[in-house]
């Protein structure tokens, strides 16, 4: 696969990311999970854009990337507040459910960044793969949240 197709693969899970935890945070009663949530749905879509953007500047570039900048984008999420605020008991009367939801949550998480980490690997441009490293990175974050939660379900 070359770098473009690999671009508008990643384009493809970031909107199905993103769409997976919207859809999550509207299933939610709690309060802080649909704040979690919602803020993963747009941190993925907002991957999804910058990886648009990529191709709709190798077209005009004349078959070069063109690397947007994220920084201004980037936004802290809280590495110590867990997503669910009630125990998995009170989320749910099933709470297999839930527990398989955090479990998909982390495979796409995986998923995304293992992708990523392949394509900075891969690619002859230095510029490109930071901006791949960069994005991994990101989804990384969402992943220790989503461990974290499970452990914290698993304690309760």
């Amino acid at each position: 696969m070359d770098e473009l197709q690999a671009v508008k693969l990643a384009i493809q899970m970031e909107k199905k990311a993103s769409l997976f935890y919207r859809e999550a945070a509207e299933q939610t009663s709690d309060p802080q999970a649909k704040e979690v949530l919602m803020k993963f749905s747009e941190d993925e879509e907002k991957h999804g854009q910058y990886l648009q953007i990529l191709v709709d500047n190798y077209y005009i570039k004349h078959n070069r990337f063109d690397i947007p900048d994220m920084a201004a984008a980037e936004h802290p999420i809280s590495q110590d507040g867990l997503i669910y605020s009630k125990s998995i008991e009170e989320l749910s009367r099933n709470p297999e459910p839930v527990m398989a939801a955090v479990d998909r949550f982390a495979s796409a998480e995986g998923e995304a960044i293992k992708l990523y980490r392949q394509l900075a690997g891969e690619t002859g441009d230095a510029t490109l793969s930071r901006f791949f490293t960069k994005l991994a990175d990101w989804e990384e974050k969402h992943l220790a949240l989503l461990k974290k939660q499970a452990e914290a379900f698993k304690k309760k």
